[in-house]
């Protein structure tokens, strides 16, 4: 014969087994978040620094004052990324 009673036990441990994963999914949510931001931004730092290093390149500033500028800004950024 079907057993009833095995067939009830084994969907009730998937279900069980189903909502451990969603509440440890929940549980890990910030640091998933944490982590794919850190990611974002190293992705963003690595775009960065290829345009500045096309600008740097062929750029040609009119007044010194901005070019000391510029290059006081690549060089913070370069400090920080």
């Amino acid at each position: 014969m079907f057993d009833f009673a095995g067939v009830i036990k084994s969907v009730g441990e998937v279900f069980s087994s189903l909502f451990d994963y969603f509440k440890t999914v929940k549980e890990n949510q910030s640091e998933t978040e944490v982590i794919q931001d850190k990611h974002d931004m190293e992705k963003a730092c690595r775009y960065a620094e290829n345009a500045i290093s096309i600008v740097e390149k062929s750029a040609f500033f009119f007044k010194k004052k901005d070019k000391f500028r510029f290059g006081y800004f690549v060089k913070k950024f370069r400090k920080f990324k």
